[in-house]
């Protein structure tokens, strides 16, 4: 009883918590391309194109 009830609730939380996961993820891999920018000109690298899907 207790688990459907969570699972309602979870239902309901679920788009946002989609949306916050799917912000985490963007700023995550933001936060690693501009480190490795950093690296790649500290190491005077040509830069590879990220492709962004």
């Amino acid at each position: 009883m207790a688990i459907n009830k969570i699972n309602k609730n979870l239902n309901i939380l679920s788009p946002n918590l989609r949306k916050i996961n799917m912000g985490a993820k963007v700023l995550i891999q933001a936060m690693q391309v501009r480190r490795f920018r950093k690296e790649a000109l500290s190491a005077k690298m040509p830069l590879p194109t990220l492709k962004w899907k």
